[in-house]
């Protein structure tokens, strides 16, 4: 991951070559003081990062997968979207 800085010198460099950067692979934005303000990720590491999200996902809830698909009974839509929405609130917080 390569890095930008922040600064009064490369506050005023076009988007466009910012951008062209940022197409050659994903950036670390920092401040002056070298603290990161930002991470710009590629499309292609962004789907990575959601899939590895998703498997982490899978395993630390492996029990309850395992018991989901056991049960003959289903759940509701509304159940559903409750769960997942617990769940998005849960990662969050992690």
């Amino acid at each position: 991951m390569s890095t930008f800085v922040l600064s009064p010198e490369t506050a005023s460099i076009p988007v466009e070559e910012l951008l062209a950067r940022i197409a050659k692979g994903n950036i670390t934005v920092l401040d002056e003081a070298g603290n990161p303000l930002a991470y710009v990720l590629s499309p292609v590491a962004h789907e990575e990062l959601m899939y590895a999200e998703a498997q982490r996902d899978l395993d630390l809830h492996r029990s309850e997968v395992e018991e989901a698909l056991e049960r003959k009974k289903g759940v509701t839509t509304q159940e559903l979207l409750k769960n997942a929405h617990n769940a998005a609130e849960q990662a969050k917080l992690t």
